[in-house]
């Protein structure tokens, strides 16, 4: 009688069969030759000119980059300022002042040696530009204000300088015989100097040329002469 075989299971491994692994051939992919060109003169304008370009495009690049930075930073400084300045606010009215200018005039005329040292320092590095920045806020407030600050200068000055041209006791004779251009304008310059400015200035007496120096020194004297005659 012939024996039926039973089927085996697909996953069972027959005895004595060794399966090996081989590891599929790793294939190189060709390299693209390379293909040198002569160096022509139009192929060498042509890479500087794309170089150039290239070179361009960086710069460009990295000043938009650098432009934002900055940019943002003001932005924040600016955040941060306003920031600063409404902490401050706050805490002038908690201490009592109902506006600023309270604030101020107590601040620039307080008897305290401490403080009026202070403000008195701070004003000596901050003072110009404090002064410009108020005369860029209220331009017209300032220029009055230098105005008749200039005026009662000047005219004190001039009075200064009548003294000095007009000694007591001496008559015109006197006078005229004492008389030296080169003392009447350094005496003139120690006792009036924002007039001896001016005069100079009108004159063009600082930035001209040695050779009209006396000439604008005469014209100088004679104006001074013409505040005390």
């Amino acid at each position: 009688m012939f024996k039926r075989s039973l089927p085996q299971d697909e996953n069972v491994t027959p005895a004595g069969f060794k399966f090996v692994y081989q590891e599929p051939a790793t294939v190189k992919p060709k390299r693209a030759r390379t293909v040198l060109q002569p160096l022509t003169p139009q192929v060498m304008e042509q890479a500087r000119i794309s170089w150039m370009e290239k070179r361009s495009q960086n710069e460009k690049s990295v000043q938009e980059l650098s432009l934002s930075k900055e940019i943002q930073a003001k932005d924040d400084e600016q955040k941060e300022s306003t920031r600063r300045l409404e902490f401050m606010d706050d805490c002038l009215k908690q201490a009592g002042y109902k506006t600023l200018g309270e604030y101020m005039n107590d601040l620039l005329s307080t008897r305290d040696r401490q403080l009026s040292s202070k403000v008195s320092q701070t004003l000596l590095v901050h003072g110009n530009t404090i002064l410009g920045n108020i005369s860029h806020r209220q331009p017209q407030l300032v220029d009055n204000y230098s105005f008749s600050r200039v005026e009662d200068v000047l005219v004190r000055e001039a009075q200064a300088v009548v003294a000095l041209m007009q000694p007591s006791g001496l008559d015109l004779a006197s006078r005229l015989q004492q008389f030296s251009l080169e003392q009447a304008l350094y005496q003139s310059s120690l006792t009036a100097p924002n007039l001896h400015r001016l005069l100079c200035l009108l004159v063009g007496h600082l930035d001209g040329a040695e050779t009209t120096r006396k000439k604008k020194d005469v014209v100088s004297v004679l104006r001074l002469v013409r505040f005390t005659y």
